[in-house]
Parts: C-alpha cells; structure tokens; sequence
C-alpha cells in the first residue's frame, strides 16, 4: 500500500517543496531544497526540523543556502589571523546568505550525536539567530555552548538539551559574529 501511494506522488507530484523528492536508504522523503546540502547531513537538518516542529516552531532549513562538510573550517579572528580548531561555523553575507560549514574529521571522527549536536549548533545560529550559551543547568549544558559537550553529557542530557535550544528566551547579536575580511558575519564553535 506504501508503495503505490510513493509512485502516485512520484507521477503526479504533491506540490510545494515536495515536486522534486528523493529517497534515502532509510526510506526518509527529503524536501527538494535539501539538494544544496551535503548529503551526508541530511538526517541531521531532517532532525532538527522535526524537533522544531515537536517544540511548535517553524524553523525551517528552507533558509538556509548551502550545508557543506568541509576538511577545513576557515575563519579569521578581528586581526586577520586564521582561528584554531573550529569545527563548525555559521556564515551570513551581507547578501543574505546562510551557510553552515562542518569540519570532516569532526563530524566522521567522533559518534553520531557529536556529529549530530553540532549540525544543531550550527542550524541555531544560521536559522534561530542563537548565541552561545554556555550556562549549566542541572548538570546539563545547553547545545549552544562554545564547546561541543562530551558524548556522555549530549547522551544523558539530549532532551533537555532540545528542549533549551528551541525555547532559550534569547536573541543573538551582532557582537556574537566574527566579521571576516569580505565582510560576512561568521558565528562558530571550537573544538576543546
């Protein structure tokens, strides 16, 4: 029965972001602006959105212009000099542009939920305009914290963690970007 109502959609279309689908090893129907994005990142954008939609939110990865898993994350501090071990980074041009930018041998070197908390991170500056957050609540970290937390800490404290993200009662402002030499606005997190 699944089956022919996938190949009903697939011949007649569903409008809206689901003209164009694809279809993943995990069964999982990607709108078509996922297209710009590494497809290695998928699942996570895929999560995020849903855990935004479970918090009554609306953030949407449709914003965002491009997802790309990079081997280095490149970002300059205010004297022009290229910043150690940044791993993830959230850039917005003067156009308007909104990417984000992960660094391979993190995001493959480390379990599934570091790699996953901080594709997080990184779509909470570029999509909710959140600032780091390194507060501890309840022995928990928020996800916005400028260091990735251990991969027991995202384990035991997920929930709150999505909780907090979703619903921080705080906005980010400019002074949390790094402006870079061509004028982007880069918000990023480091690794220890």
């Amino acid at each position: 029965m699944r089956m022919i109502g996938l190949i009903i959609i697939l011949f007649f279309g569903c409008g809206g972001d689901l003209d164009k689908i694809k279809i993943t090893k995990g069964g999982i129907i990607f709108p078509s602006y996922y297209d710009n994005f590494d497809p290695d990142l998928h699942i996570a954008i895929y999560e995020y959105e849903a855990h935004s939609k479970d918090q009554g939110k609306k953030f949407n990865a449709r914003e965002l212009d491009d997802a790309s898993i990079v081997q280095n994350v490149v970002v300059y501090d205010q004297n022009g000099s290229i910043m150690p071990n940044v791993i993830g980074a959230c850039r917005k041009s003067s156009s308007g542009r909104r990417v984000i930018e992960v660094k391979a041998g993190f995001f493959y070197g480390q379990l599934a939920i570091n790699g996953k908390a901080l594709v997080f991170h990184e779509l909470a500056h570029c999509l909710q305009d959140r600032p780091h957050n390194n507060s501890v609540t309840n022995g928990c970290r928020s996800i916005m914290s400028s260091v990735i937390p251990s991969s027991s800490s995202l384990s035991s404290c997920w929930n709150y963690m999505i909780y907090e993200l979703f619903n921080p009662g705080a906005s980010l402002v400019d002074s949390h970007y790094i402006k870079q030499p061509n004028g982007d606005l880069v918000c990023i997190v480091r690794n220890k």
